[in-house]
């Protein structure tokens, strides 16, 4: 239990005196009540009385009880809002309200003895930094389930305010002093008027909405009890007490002042406002309609889902969604990640197969290019060519003729047809016995037209000396038609893929190999279609990958902003000894 300690809330006729007659003090309070309580300390004082912890003896409970100054218990009007307060809250049986247990009299003061919450009040709690900032806003839907409750059954609290709300060791909070209360209409029932004292402006400044300041109790209903629980929210989280008029014109985001850096991400701190701003509207009817309805958006604050107090852009929707329900999407992403891993891998292996599939049989036809050509090559001629020696040239020349027919034979697809020897066996030293351009003009093998030889066009005669070391299918040319294993660029001359056979003399014994070099332009043709293939394919899987990454966005989206279930109506309690830190 906790005590009012402003005076604003005193009769006009007390204030008046100068001074103010003493309540009972502990010796004459526990001498009165000595059969029934045990009295062990005063833990409250304020301008109306005190307040007493102590024992009851007959239910073995802790109890506070409250006492008036004779002066304000000697005032009717007081007096039967003393016994209005004990009546309202005596009827109200709600976790987070302090109960009222009765009402005694000692001569003629009454003491109310009502429920002992041995914690701390709100406004302690929030200077002290003890809350994080989302644990307060589960306590503060917590208030608002109270405060509901009371307006359900006709009770308007009318000074709602930090001060007021105790916070029990376990971490619940609890609403009381219903000493300026009224009694509104219940479920059903017709307004049934004002309570003593409705004239008097009564509450406390910056909590009390517009229309209880300037009007008095009789325009206190429960939109009043809204515009203190924003109020109360306001200095819950941004920890100090709302301006006089906090919203004089449209609203914008500076009118909360400054927030410690860090306490508050842009998400959350906007949400708040925006529960702030409508529980704080001038307009009455701009309000929320219920204390329930801004339980709800609290809630919804502290699971991350949206508010019905602000809209949402795009983006922010997909921020907030997202980090809502950052276990699920992680989740999808990592399925979408699969997902592309596997089409990736398949369309790689599918490829792979083509591709090779593909490179066999233009192997296949490659090695009986060569194959072919040699019918053209007569060994003699090749055994006559003597390296370097030019007058063995003319049986060069000849075998040069010969491959230049077998390239013409296959226009588009043979760039040179040439043979080549061994310097002897067992090495990789070769040398070239022909060419089918060895005796071409310079003119004639400038086969891009740019007026000059370039190095891939140079020409070689015999004897020319080149190094098979890293050719090993041409050195098996030796003992059958073959081709290279990769479609590659070997050499110099852009060679794409070579076929080999061996020219053999009458004996059976191979003198030379025959090799063919195929153009870039049949292995485009071979395989140009594997690889566009493959390109389609993994375009294909990345807008699916796209698609299905959008639609996964979408419906996190969807659920997030169209979400009609609600978090728990009413959590048991917060943590205990939650600590001090953002959300």
């Amino acid at each position: 239990m906790n005590t009012r300690n402003s005076t604003d809330l005193l009769p006009t006729r007390v204030l008046a005196g100068s001074t103010a007659p003493s309540a009972p003090g502990l010796a004459d309070l526990g001498r009165a009540l000595g059969k029934r309580f045990a009295v062990e300390r005063e833990i409250g004082a304020g301008g109306m009385g005190q307040v007493y912890l102590a024992w009851d003896l007959a239910l073995e409970r802790r109890v506070a009880l409250k006492t008036l100054h004779p002066k304000i218990f000697g005032d009717a009007v007081w007096a039967a809002r003393f016994r209005l307060e004990a009546a309202l809250g005596a009827g109200l049986q709600h976790p987070n309200l302090i109960r009222v247990y009765e009402i005694l009299r000692i001569g003629d003061a009454p003491v109310l003895v009502m429920e002992y919450v041995a914690g701390k009040t709100l406004a302690a709690e929030v200077r002290a930094a003890r809350i994080a900032v989302r644990d307060l806003v589960r306590l503060m839907a917590l208030v608002c389930d109270a405060v509901d409750y009371a307006h359900a059954h006709g009770v308007i609290h009318c000074d709602i305010k930090p001060e007021n709300i105790l916070i029990d060791p376990d971490g619940s909070p609890k609403l009381g002093d219903f000493g300026i209360a009224v009694r509104g209409p219940g479920p059903g029932e017709a307004p049934a008027g004002a309570c003593p004292a409705q004239d008097r402006i009564l509450g406390s400044p910056g909590y009390m909405a517009p229309e209880q300041a300037a009007g008095g109790s009789q325009q206190a209903n429960k939109l009043a009890d809204i515009y203190s629980l924003g109020a109360t929210l306001y200095f819950a989280i941004f920890r100090r007490a709302p301006p006089a008029d906090p919203w004089p014109t449209r609203p914008s985001s500076g009118n909360l002042g400054t927030v410690p850096p860090g306490r508050l991400d842009r998400a959350l701190r906007r949400d708040l406002e925006a529960v702030c701003r409508k529980a704080m509207q001038r307009d009455p009817v701009r309000r929320y309609a219920a204390a329930q309805e801004l339980a709800e958006d609290l809630r919804r604050i502290a699971a991350g889902l949206p508010i019905g107090a602000r809209s949402y852009g795009l983006w922010e929707s997909v921020h907030l969604s997202v980090r809502a329900r950052a276990e699920a999407f992680t989740l999808a992403l990592v399925v979408l990640v699969l997902m592309g891993l596997g089409l990736v891998g398949a369309v790689s292996a599918l490829h792979a197969s083509a591709y090779d599939a593909v490179l066999a049989e233009l192997r296949r036809k490659v090695a009986a290019l060569a194959n072919t050509a040699v019918m053209f090559v007569d060994p003699a001629q090749v055994a006559a060519v003597d390296g370097q020696n030019p007058q063995t040239w003319e049986a060069a020349r000849e075998l040069s003729k010969r491959l230049e027919a077998v390239r013409e034979r296959s226009p588009g697809e043979i760039r040179y047809a040439w043979i080549m020897r061994r310097h002897g066996p067992g090495t990789t030293l070769m040398e070239y016995v022909a060419s089918s351009d060895m005796f071409r003009s310079d003119e004639a093998r400038d086969q891009n037209g740019n007026g000059r030889l370039d190095p891939d066009e140079a020409a070689v005669f015999p004897g020319d000396p080149y190094d098979a070391v890293e050719a090993p299918q041409l050195l098996r040319g030796f003992d059958g038609p073959t081709a290279d294993s990769a479609a590659s660029i070997q050499d110099q001359w852009g060679v794409a893929l070579c076929g080999y056979a061996p020219i053999r003399d009458a004996d059976g014994k191979a003198l030379a190999v025959l090799g063919v070099d195929v153009t870039d332009k049949i292995l485009a043709e071979a395989l140009g279609p594997i690889g566009r293939a493959q390109v389609l394919a993994l375009v294909i899987s990345a807008a699916l990958l796209s698609l299905s990454f959008a639609l996964v966005l979408t419906l996190v989206v969807s659920f997030w902003r169209g979400s009609a279930a609600t978090p728990p109506r009413r959590p048991d309690r917060l943590p205990a000894g939650a600590a001090p830190g953002d959300p």
